[in-house]
């Protein structure tokens, strides 16, 4: 039998295009996305509408880059997967995607970052204050689309349970965000901290689609564990190689500066590795880099990457995160999906692996 990593490394090794998990109900989240935000004429709302790519500044119709829409899309693959209708899943995918997008209104304004996917962040356009009150609203957008859930023909049981788990989830990926905010402060990060951050920081969300997914298709409790694991799993596999991005990526491709974090000394796990790893003058370096307040300039930054060069930071990542992806399959083996949704969920494995932007 074909290994995991074996059937992984099938993939090919040139950059992939999205896979059809992503593609096929996008019209459809979409759809759902413009609905659950609505038309309504206010500051607030705009400033919504602007953050999710349908206008511009002055509220004019726009199309910008609107993202991967990962986390609904998954969400709606997992109950389609299981024999359930795309409709039953879209509240709970709608709702997650706008927490997502809250999250990421505040995080701009934490990280002090004044672009994302190309263009201003609300933030840098409106303020801070105003910026905050916009990701407290697309919450609040977000804890109304579940009420919808019955409406869609979820079991009443199971839409209790898709509001309990995205709550629950979305105050998992807070605790990840102060961890996080946390470690900028700290020297002495440890990997096995690191990856419990980023498993409630990013992994939390996606975990939450799958599981979330499975409920509106009524499947055993079984299948919802083995998939929320999964979501878990490639939550982490996500994240590591947007680590890798944040490094070694293309900016025009991410639509962000590249080196940023490196400049605020987050702890990414290429930055943990090269500092466990680094040894004599290299070590020293990095000790002086990050124990210092002072603003890095391009010149500790430069330090900073050939460190990781040496110390093969970039590789040690991208083999972690094939451990994850392994992982995420291993537990969805322990469900009966259809051979097609089998295959179209390795193609998103490779998809997260070796994704560009």
């Amino acid at each position: 039998m074909t290994s995991l990593r074996n059937r992984l490394r099938r993939t090919p090794l040139t950059p992939p295009s999205a896979p059809p998990l992503l593609t096929r109900h996008l019209s459809l989240i979409e759809d759902g996305l413009r609905e659950a935000v609505g038309d309504r004429e206010s500051k607030l709302f705009g400033m919504l509408r602007y953050h999710l790519g349908w206008v511009d500044p002055d509220g004019k119709a726009a199309k910008y880059d609107r993202g991967k829409a990962f986390r609904p899309a998954l969400c709606v693959f997992t109950a389609t997967a299981l024999g359930g209708r795309p409709e039953a899943a879209l509240p709970a995918a709608v709702a997650l995607e706008l927490i997502h997008n809250y999250s990421l209104i505040h995080d701009d304004i934490q990280d002090g970052d004044r672009e994302r996917r190309k263009r201003a962040t609300v933030w840098a356009i409106w303020g801070e204050a105003e910026a905050l009150t916009a990701g407290d609203a697309m919450k609040a957008v977000s804890d109304l689309c579940t009420h919808s859930l019955r409406d869609a023909g979820v079991r009443l049981g199971n839409a209790m349970q898709i509001e309990r788990i995205l709550t629950e989830r979305c105050l998992e990926m807070i605790e990840g965000q102060v961890m996080d905010v946390t470690f900028e402060r700290r020297l002495n990060v440890n990997v096995d901290e690191y990856l419990i951050m980023i498993s409630r920081k990013t992994g939390a969300l996606i975990s939450s689609a799958m599981e979330m997914g499975a409920l509106a298709a009524n499947p055993n409790a079984a299948a919802v564990e083995h998939l929320a694991q999964c979501g878990r799993y490639l939550g982490l596999t996500f994240q590591l190689r947007d680590d890798v991005l944040g490094v070694w990526g293309d900016s025009n491709k991410l639509g962000k500066p590249i080196g940023a974090d490196i400049r605020r000394r987050k702890k990414a796990f290429p930055t943990l590795y090269a500092l466990e790893h680094a040894t004599g003058a290299a070590a020293d370096i990095l000790q002086r880099l990050y124990s210092s307040t002072e603003e890095m300039n391009d010149e500790d930054v430069d330090h900073v990457l050939s460190v990781m060069d040496a110390v093969g930071a970039r590789e040690a990542a991208q083999e972690l995160a094939e451990e994850q992806c392994e992982k995420a399959l291993l537990e969805a083996d322990q469900v009966a999906l259809e051979s097609w949704a089998r295959t179209e969920l390795e193609d998103l494995a490779g998809f997260l692996l070796r994704r560009e932007s």
